[in-house]
């Protein structure tokens, strides 16, 4: 019986008589999604060159200091100072995820599957949307009182976004 064939439900995992065979079933399960993956029509030379591209045009129109840091694991990363903050915000992205880094634990990210390179830019042009509310002036650090734990913190940014440690909710409305 060919596992790598057609898709293999959890129920056959939890049934697997052997660690080999649930390894061998788990290994044609990632195969079939990174085929999935790399299958996808990314119209052009490098679409990650068009994303560098929107990164620095954004920065550079805000005034916002740029840094490349660097490629690991997939991931290609920005620092980038914003003025009046005293922390530089990470953005990061690869192939389906992408991810802001404010300071502390407060973080948002957006994943998608098999995206597209228009689809790859609008994410990324969402998260420099946040970016630039973390600039504005009326973003705030709020601390929530808990009763018997410890208080949560919120960063609030100016358009309504709020930032936990566990991701981020959108403005209301």
């Amino acid at each position: 019986m060919d596992m790598c064939g057609k898709p293999i439900p959890e129920s056959t995992w939890r049934a697997a008589s052997s660690l080999a065979e649930f390894r061998r079933a788990r290994a044609c399960e990632v195969e079939r999604r990174v085929i999935s993956v790399s299958s996808i029509d990314r119209s052009g030379p490098n679409w990650f060159e068009r994303l560098a591209v929107i990164v620095k045009d954004h920065c550079r129109e805000r005034n916002y200091k740029l840094r490349y840091a660097g490629q690991s694991r997939g991931y290609t990363a920005w620092d980038i100072e914003v003025p009046g903050r005293d922390t530089a915000v990470r953005l990061q992205y690869s192939a389906g995820s992408y991810w802001i880094k404010f300071f502390g634990p407060f973080a948002c990210s957006r994943i998608e599957d098999d995206v597209s390179p228009e689809e790859a830019q609008d994410a990324v042009r969402f998260l420099l949307k946040l970016l630039d509310s973390y600039a504005d002036s009326n973003t705030r650090v709020i601390s929530r009182s808990r009763r018997w734990r410890r208080p949560h913190q919120e960063l609030h940014l100016a358009d309504g976004t709020i930032v936990t440690r566990y991701g981020s909710r959108p403005p209301p409305g």
